[in-house]
C-alpha cells in the first residue's frame, strides 16, 4: 500500500500534467479556429476557379495542356502531409499507413522510381529510416501555411512533371470534416483532369456560354490551370493543418479528462489511507489505556 507522501506526490504530478494538457488544448483550439477561418474562405475561391476552367474546357475536346498529359507511369511522386510533432492521437499513424499502402501499390515500378515529398517531421523521420527516397520539406510550411512557400513547392513539382522526371503525383493528407472527424484522403495532383469528379464534387455538364475571350481562351486556361495547381497545394496543407489541430485538441481533451479522473481516484485513495492511519492511531491509544 502506498504511503500518504507517495500519493500526494502522484496527485501533484498529475495536476502538473493536467496544466500542460489544458494549455495544449487551448492553443490547438485557437489554431484550429484560425485554420477553419482560412478554409471557409479558400475553398469557395478554389471551387470558383475550378468551375471557370471547367466551363472554358466544355466542348473543347481537342484542347490540350501539358498538365493533362497521361503517359506511361515510370516515376511517381507522393506528397504526404503529417505533423511536425506528436500528441495528436492517430493523426500521424493514419497518414503513415496510407503512405505505406500507396508505396506498396507502386512497388512494381521499383523503389528508386518512387519519390516521397514529406511535409512534416514525423513522416520524414519514419520513411527515412526505411531507406526510401525522401525529400524533407521545410517544417515551417506546416506550422504556418503560407502562399509563397506553397506556390514555390507547387511550381517545382509542376516543372518536374513537364520535364517528365515525374509521370504522376499523388497527394496524401487528412481532410478536416469536424473537430471529431478527420478523413485520410488520397488525391491525384498530376496529371490534372478537369473532366472528372474532383475533391470539390461532381461537375455538372452545362452548355458553355458564348463569351468573347481576350486574350485567347487557351492563354487564360493555361494561367488558370497553374493557379489551380498552386492553390491545390496550399489548400491541402491548410486542410491538413486544421485536421492536425482538431486531432490534438481532441487528444488533449481526452488526456485532461483522464487526468481529472485520476486525481479524483488518488484523492479518494489518499483520504481512505489517511482515515485508516487515524483509525489505527486511535486503536493504539485505546489499547494503551487498557
Amino acid at each position: 500500500m502506498q504511503s500518504l507522501k507517495e500519493i500526494k506526490g502522484r496527485i501533484a504530478a498529475v495536476r502538473s500534467t493536467l496544466k500542460i494538457t489544458s494549455a495544449m488544448k487551448m492553443i490547438s483550439s485557437s489554431k484550429l479556429r484560425h485554420a477553419q477561418y482560412l478554409i471557409a474562405r479558400l475553398l469557395p475561391y478554389q471551387k470558383a476557379l475550378d468551375e471557370i476552367l471547367y466551363e472554358m474546357a466544355i466542348g473543347e475536346e481537342n484542347y490540350y495542356s501539358p498538365f493533362f498529359e497521361n503517359r506511361e507511369v515510370k516515376n511517381v511522386g507522393i506528397i504526404a502531409i503529417s505533423s511536425n510533432t506528436t500528441l495528436c492521437g492517430a493523426f500521424n499513424s493514419n497518414i503513415i499507413n496510407k503512405t505505406q499502402s500507396t508505396i506498396d501499390y507502386y512497388k512494381n515500378l521499383g523503389i528508386g522510381n518512387i519519390k516521397i515529398y514529406a511535409l512534416g517531421k514525423v513522416l520524414a523521420k519514419h520513411f527515412s529510416k526505411l531507406q526510401y527516397s525522401v525529400e524533407t520539406l521545410p517544417p515551417e510550411m506546416i506550422e504556418k501555411p503560407g502562399y509563397e512557400s506553397s506556390f514555390k513547392f507547387a511550381d517545382e513539382i509542376m516543372n518536374l512533371f513537364l520535364k517528365k522526371e515525374l509521370d504522376k503525383v499523388d497527394l496524401i493528407f487528412s481532410h478536416f470534416k469536424s473537430r471529431a472527424t478527420q478523413v485520410v484522403t488520397t488525391s491525384q495532383f498530376l496529371p490534372y483532369h478537369p473532366f472528372r469528379e474532383t475533391s470539390i464534387g461532381v461537375k455538372q455538364k452545362i452548355q458553355p456560354y458564348n463569351y468573347i475571350f481576350e486574350p485567347s481562351k487557351e492563354e487564360i486556361a493555361i494561367h488558370l490551370i497553374e493557379q489551380l495547381l498552386n492553390l491545390k497545394i496550399f489548400s491541402v496543407i491548410t486542410d491538413s493543418s486544421a485536421s492536425e489541430h482538431a486531432a490534438r485538441t481532441l487528444a488533449m481533451q481526452i488526456a485532461t479528462d483522464n487526468a481529472d479522473n485520476l486525481i479524483e481516484e488518488l484523492t479518494l485513495q489518499y483520504n481512505k489511507s489517511r482515515q485508516q492511519e487515524i483509525t489505527n492511531e486511535l486503536l493504539d491509544i485505546m489499547g494503551g489505556f487498557r
